[in-house]
Protein backbone atom coordinates (compact mmCIF):
# COMPACT_ATOMS: atom_id res chain seq x y z
CA UNK A 1 0.00 0.00 0.00
CA UNK A 2 2.67 2.51 1.30
CA UNK A 3 4.31 1.76 -2.21
CA UNK A 4 1.88 2.04 -4.21
CA UNK A 5 0.94 5.69 -2.15
CA UNK A 6 4.74 6.54 -3.42
CA UNK A 7 3.91 6.06 -6.98
CA UNK A 8 1.42 8.50 -6.78
CA UNK A 9 2.69 10.96 -5.12
CA UNK A 10 5.69 10.81 -7.38
CA UNK A 11 3.68 11.82 -10.03
CA UNK A 12 1.83 14.55 -8.35
CA UNK A 13 5.22 15.52 -7.44
CA UNK A 14 5.67 15.75 -11.44
CA UNK A 15 2.31 17.32 -12.01
CA UNK A 16 2.50 20.38 -9.88
CA UNK A 17 7.09 21.10 -10.03
CA UNK A 18 5.89 24.03 -11.97
CA UNK A 19 3.67 25.54 -9.03
CA UNK A 20 4.34 28.20 -7.05
CA UNK A 21 5.02 27.66 -3.02
CA UNK A 22 2.38 29.21 -1.11
CA UNK A 23 3.22 32.60 0.83
CA UNK A 24 4.27 32.36 4.64
CA UNK A 25 5.73 28.95 4.58
CA UNK A 26 8.56 30.66 6.43
CA UNK A 27 7.07 32.32 9.21
CA UNK A 28 7.08 29.24 11.46
CA UNK A 29 9.08 25.99 11.17
CA UNK A 30 6.55 23.16 10.80
CA UNK A 31 8.31 19.48 11.00
CA UNK A 32 7.47 16.79 8.56
CA UNK A 33 5.72 14.79 11.61
CA UNK A 34 3.79 17.66 12.69
CA UNK A 35 2.70 17.98 8.83
CA UNK A 36 1.81 14.02 8.77
CA UNK A 37 -0.40 14.30 12.26
CA UNK A 38 -1.84 17.31 10.95
CA UNK A 39 -3.11 14.71 8.48
CA UNK A 40 -3.97 12.41 11.01
CA UNK A 41 -6.07 14.62 13.14
CA UNK A 42 -8.13 14.85 9.88
CA UNK A 43 -8.02 11.07 9.56
CA UNK A 44 -9.23 10.59 13.19
CA UNK A 45 -11.95 13.27 12.45
CA UNK A 46 -13.63 12.02 9.50
CA UNK A 47 -13.15 8.14 10.99
CA UNK A 48 -15.29 9.55 14.01
CA UNK A 49 -18.03 11.03 11.74
CA UNK A 50 -18.86 8.07 10.09
CA UNK A 51 -18.81 6.09 12.55
CA UNK A 52 -21.15 8.84 14.49
CA UNK A 53 -23.60 8.68 11.15
CA UNK A 54 -23.94 5.46 11.32
CA UNK A 55 -24.58 4.94 15.03
CA UNK A 56 -27.05 7.87 14.86
CA UNK A 57 -29.10 6.63 12.38
CA UNK A 58 -30.89 3.08 11.03
CA UNK A 59 -30.91 1.88 7.03
CA UNK A 60 -34.54 3.26 6.47
CA UNK A 61 -33.85 6.77 7.85
CA UNK A 62 -31.18 7.19 5.26
CA UNK A 63 -33.22 5.53 2.61
CA UNK A 64 -35.93 8.50 3.27
CA UNK A 65 -32.93 10.77 2.55
CA UNK A 66 -33.40 10.43 -1.67
CA UNK A 67 -34.11 7.05 -3.66
CA UNK A 68 -30.74 6.10 -3.76
CA UNK A 69 -30.14 5.95 -0.10
CA UNK A 70 -31.28 2.13 -0.50
CA UNK A 71 -29.42 -0.47 1.50
CA UNK A 72 -26.28 -0.89 -1.26
CA UNK A 73 -26.54 2.79 -0.30
CA UNK A 74 -26.06 1.77 3.26
CA UNK A 75 -23.52 -0.25 2.77
CA UNK A 76 -21.32 1.78 0.69
CA UNK A 77 -21.57 4.15 4.09
CA UNK A 78 -20.42 1.32 6.11
CA UNK A 79 -17.10 0.83 3.89
CA UNK A 80 -16.84 4.42 3.48
CA UNK A 81 -16.97 4.07 7.76
CA UNK A 82 -14.26 1.24 7.65
CA UNK A 83 -11.99 2.24 4.94
CA UNK A 84 -11.52 6.05 6.98
CA UNK A 85 -11.03 4.16 10.27
CA UNK A 86 -7.97 1.84 8.16
CA UNK A 87 -6.69 5.42 7.04
CA UNK A 88 -6.21 6.42 10.12
CA UNK A 89 -4.45 2.90 11.43
CA UNK A 90 -1.80 3.39 8.58
CA UNK A 91 -0.77 6.84 9.21
CA UNK A 92 -0.58 6.28 12.30
CA UNK A 93 1.66 2.90 11.94
CA UNK A 94 3.98 5.37 9.57
CA UNK A 95 4.42 7.81 12.39
CA UNK A 96 5.70 5.39 14.85
CA UNK A 97 7.76 3.58 11.97
CA UNK A 98 9.09 7.11 11.78
CA UNK A 99 10.18 7.30 15.36
CA UNK A 100 7.31 9.89 15.86
CA UNK A 101 4.28 9.84 18.05
CA UNK A 102 0.81 9.87 16.49
CA UNK A 103 -1.69 12.15 18.02
CA UNK A 104 -4.88 10.14 19.40
CA UNK A 105 -8.25 10.73 18.42
CA UNK A 106 -10.54 13.77 20.09
CA UNK A 107 -13.86 13.77 21.19
CA UNK A 108 -16.13 15.58 18.25
CA UNK A 109 -19.35 17.46 17.38
CA UNK A 110 -21.07 17.40 14.51
CA UNK A 111 -23.69 20.38 13.75
CA UNK A 112 -26.31 18.11 12.14
CA UNK A 113 -28.92 16.16 13.90
CA UNK A 114 -30.54 14.33 10.67
CA UNK A 115 -29.90 11.11 8.16
CA UNK A 116 -30.18 13.99 5.71
CA UNK A 117 -27.96 16.06 7.21
CA UNK A 118 -25.03 13.46 7.88
CA UNK A 119 -25.58 12.47 4.00
CA UNK A 120 -24.69 15.91 2.87
CA UNK A 121 -22.25 16.96 5.42
CA UNK A 122 -20.45 13.64 4.62
CA UNK A 123 -19.70 15.20 0.99
CA UNK A 124 -18.43 18.11 2.81
CA UNK A 125 -16.09 15.87 5.08
CA UNK A 126 -14.67 13.66 2.57
CA UNK A 127 -14.12 17.10 -0.09
CA UNK A 128 -11.98 18.48 2.91
CA UNK A 129 -9.44 16.12 3.50
CA UNK A 130 -8.35 16.59 -0.75
CA UNK A 131 -8.26 20.07 0.14
CA UNK A 132 -6.04 19.45 2.91
CA UNK A 133 -4.18 17.36 1.43
CA UNK A 134 -3.07 19.94 -1.51
CA UNK A 135 -2.91 22.58 0.82
CA UNK A 136 -0.08 20.04 2.05
CA UNK A 137 1.80 19.78 -1.33
CA UNK A 138 4.23 23.06 -0.92
CA UNK A 139 5.74 21.57 2.02
CA UNK A 140 5.60 17.95 0.34
CA UNK A 141 8.77 19.70 -2.24
CA UNK A 142 10.29 22.10 0.54
CA UNK A 143 11.62 18.98 2.42
CA UNK A 144 9.38 16.94 4.05
CA UNK A 145 10.79 13.69 2.61
CA UNK A 146 8.84 11.49 0.17
CA UNK A 147 8.00 8.65 2.45
CA UNK A 148 5.72 11.61 4.83
CA UNK A 149 4.29 12.51 1.87
CA UNK A 150 3.79 9.36 0.64
CA UNK A 151 1.81 8.55 3.73
CA UNK A 152 -0.34 12.21 3.96
CA UNK A 153 -1.34 11.51 0.10
CA UNK A 154 -2.47 7.81 0.81
CA UNK A 155 -6.02 7.41 0.51
CA UNK A 156 -6.33 10.87 -1.26
CA UNK A 157 -7.80 9.13 -4.55
CA UNK A 158 -10.26 6.96 -2.17
CA UNK A 159 -11.35 10.64 -0.51
CA UNK A 160 -12.26 11.61 -4.09
CA UNK A 161 -14.18 8.62 -4.50
CA UNK A 162 -16.40 9.17 -1.25
CA UNK A 163 -16.66 12.42 -2.21
CA UNK A 164 -18.29 11.91 -5.82
CA UNK A 165 -20.29 9.09 -4.73
CA UNK A 166 -22.12 11.29 -1.64
CA UNK A 167 -22.60 14.00 -4.68
CA UNK A 168 -24.36 11.51 -6.92
CA UNK A 169 -26.89 10.11 -3.93
CA UNK A 170 -28.39 13.42 -3.16
CA UNK A 171 -28.26 14.19 -6.91
CA UNK A 172 -25.75 16.56 -7.31
CA UNK A 173 -22.72 16.66 -10.49
CA UNK A 174 -20.42 13.59 -9.24
CA UNK A 175 -17.15 16.30 -10.18
CA UNK A 176 -18.08 20.38 -10.25
CA UNK A 177 -15.21 21.68 -11.70
CA UNK A 178 -11.54 20.43 -13.15
CA UNK A 179 -9.70 21.59 -9.94
CA UNK A 180 -10.49 21.14 -6.38
CA UNK A 181 -9.92 23.96 -3.41
CA UNK A 182 -6.32 23.86 -1.23
CA UNK A 183 -6.69 24.94 2.15
CA UNK A 184 -3.76 25.74 3.89
CA UNK A 185 -2.36 24.77 7.21
CA UNK A 186 -4.00 26.98 9.73
CA UNK A 187 -6.95 27.89 7.60
CA UNK A 188 -7.28 23.81 7.80
CA UNK A 189 -6.80 23.45 11.64
CA UNK A 190 -9.60 26.20 11.97
CA UNK A 191 -11.91 24.09 10.35
CA UNK A 192 -11.03 20.80 12.68
CA UNK A 193 -10.89 22.50 15.98
CA UNK A 194 -14.35 24.07 15.03
CA UNK A 195 -15.56 20.49 15.07
CA UNK A 196 -13.20 19.45 18.12
CA UNK A 197 -14.51 19.37 22.08
CA UNK A 198 -11.90 18.30 23.83
CA UNK A 199 -8.76 16.23 23.16
CA UNK A 200 -6.77 13.44 25.47
CA UNK A 201 -4.80 14.76 28.22
CA UNK A 202 -0.81 15.16 26.76
CA UNK A 203 -1.78 16.30 23.34
CA UNK A 204 0.49 17.66 21.32
CA UNK A 205 0.42 21.78 20.07
CA UNK A 206 0.87 22.71 16.99
CA UNK A 207 2.04 25.50 15.09
CA UNK A 208 -0.82 26.63 13.31
CA UNK A 209 -3.55 29.29 14.13
CA UNK A 210 -7.21 29.10 15.30
CA UNK A 211 -9.34 31.39 14.03
CA UNK A 212 -12.75 31.80 15.30
CA UNK A 213 -15.30 29.69 14.29
CA UNK A 214 -18.31 30.33 11.50
CA UNK A 215 -21.53 28.66 10.39
CA UNK A 216 -23.40 28.69 7.58
CA UNK A 217 -25.47 26.02 7.28
CA UNK A 218 -27.51 26.78 10.29
CA UNK A 219 -28.87 29.23 7.77
CA UNK A 220 -29.57 27.02 5.54
CA UNK A 221 -31.09 24.43 7.01
CA UNK A 222 -32.49 22.24 3.59
CA UNK A 223 -28.90 22.17 2.30
CA UNK A 224 -29.71 23.48 -0.67
CA UNK A 225 -26.22 24.09 -2.86
CA UNK A 226 -26.04 27.99 -3.20
CA UNK A 227 -25.56 30.20 -6.54
CA UNK A 228 -22.97 32.94 -7.65
CA UNK A 229 -25.24 36.07 -7.06
CA UNK A 230 -26.95 35.01 -3.52
CA UNK A 231 -26.56 36.28 -0.44
CA UNK A 232 -24.44 33.89 1.71
CA UNK A 233 -25.12 34.78 5.98
CA UNK A 234 -21.99 34.02 7.52
CA UNK A 235 -22.68 33.64 11.63
CA UNK A 236 -19.78 34.43 14.24
CA UNK A 237 -19.81 35.88 17.81
CA UNK A 238 -19.34 39.42 16.73
CA UNK A 239 -16.41 41.28 18.08
CA UNK A 240 -17.02 45.19 18.85
CA UNK A 241 -14.67 46.89 16.44
CA UNK A 242 -16.65 45.02 14.33
CA UNK A 243 -19.34 46.92 14.45
CA UNK A 244 -16.78 50.06 13.55
CA UNK A 245 -14.34 48.52 11.19
CA UNK A 246 -15.23 47.54 7.49
CA UNK A 247 -14.94 43.35 6.89
CA UNK A 248 -14.66 41.44 3.92
CA UNK A 249 -15.53 37.93 2.78
CA UNK A 250 -12.89 35.96 1.39
CA UNK A 251 -13.95 33.08 -0.80
CA UNK A 252 -11.38 30.78 -2.24
CA UNK A 253 -11.56 29.85 -5.50
CA UNK A 254 -10.59 26.20 -7.03
CA UNK A 255 -6.83 26.26 -8.08
CA UNK A 256 -4.77 24.15 -10.08
CA UNK A 257 -2.33 25.17 -7.24
CA UNK A 258 -1.62 24.34 -3.82
CA UNK A 259 -2.19 28.22 -2.91
CA UNK A 260 -5.97 29.32 -3.28
CA UNK A 261 -6.90 31.72 -5.42
CA UNK A 262 -8.87 34.22 -3.39
CA UNK A 263 -12.08 36.85 -4.26
CA UNK A 264 -12.97 39.96 -1.83
CA UNK A 265 -16.52 41.34 -1.46
CA UNK A 266 -17.65 43.73 1.08
CA UNK A 267 -18.93 41.85 3.99
CA UNK A 268 -22.29 43.60 5.45
CA UNK A 269 -22.80 43.20 9.08
CA UNK A 270 -26.36 41.84 10.20
CA UNK A 271 -27.81 40.51 13.54
CA UNK A 272 -25.33 37.21 14.51
CA UNK A 273 -22.80 37.77 11.66
CA UNK A 274 -22.13 39.19 8.33
CA UNK A 275 -24.22 39.07 4.88
CA UNK A 276 -21.95 38.64 1.50
CA UNK A 277 -22.67 38.19 -2.06
CA UNK A 278 -21.31 35.04 -3.55
CA UNK A 279 -19.32 36.60 -6.21
CA UNK A 280 -19.83 35.68 -10.23
CA UNK A 281 -16.85 34.21 -11.38
CA UNK A 282 -15.98 32.95 -15.16
CA UNK A 283 -15.12 29.54 -16.03
CA UNK A 284 -16.99 28.27 -12.66
CA UNK A 285 -14.35 28.81 -10.12
CA UNK A 286 -17.08 28.98 -7.62
CA UNK A 287 -18.87 25.31 -8.41
CA UNK A 288 -18.67 22.11 -6.05
CA UNK A 289 -17.00 22.60 -2.18
CA UNK A 290 -15.80 26.09 -1.03
CA UNK A 291 -14.63 27.86 1.85
CA UNK A 292 -15.22 31.69 3.13
CA UNK A 293 -13.41 33.57 5.35
CA UNK A 294 -14.35 37.03 7.11
CA UNK A 295 -10.95 39.62 6.95
CA UNK A 296 -10.10 43.01 7.94
CA UNK A 297 -8.32 43.56 4.68
CA UNK A 298 -8.75 42.58 1.08
CA UNK A 299 -5.35 40.61 1.03
CA UNK A 300 -3.64 37.58 3.00
CA UNK A 301 -6.69 34.86 3.24
CA UNK A 302 -4.47 32.57 1.48
CA UNK A 303 -1.37 32.85 3.70
CA UNK A 304 -1.25 30.00 6.25
CA UNK A 305 -1.12 32.25 9.06
CA UNK A 306 -2.37 35.00 7.81
CA UNK A 307 -2.70 38.11 10.03
CA UNK A 308 -6.08 39.71 8.30
CA UNK A 309 -8.24 36.23 8.60
CA UNK A 310 -10.82 37.66 11.77
CA UNK A 311 -13.39 34.29 11.27
CA UNK A 312 -13.17 31.08 9.49
CA UNK A 313 -13.52 28.59 7.75
CA UNK A 314 -17.34 28.50 6.76
CA UNK A 315 -17.89 26.07 4.23
CA UNK A 316 -20.88 25.34 1.52
CA UNK A 317 -21.42 23.80 -1.76
CA UNK A 318 -21.80 26.45 -4.99
CA UNK A 319 -23.62 24.63 -8.09
CA UNK A 320 -24.55 27.13 -10.60
CA UNK A 321 -27.06 25.20 -12.28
Amino acid sequence: MLSRAINWCCLALLLIQHVGVSHGLDKVAVRPDEILNYALAFRHLQAAYFQTALERFKPEEYAAVAPTCDKIFFDNFLRIRGQQATQAIEVTKALRAFGATAVPACTYQFPVNSAFGFVNLGRIMAGVYVSVVQGLIPYWVSGMGAEYAAVAAAGLISDAQHASYLQTVVGKPHSAYAYHVPLPLSQGWSLLQSLTVSCPVGYPTFPFKTYPAVSVYPTNPTYTDLKPGEKLTIEVTLKKRDRRERRYAAFYLTNAASNPLVVYVDAVEVEGGFEAVIPEVAEGRFEGLNYVFITNQKYGAEDPYSDTILYGPGTFYVHSS
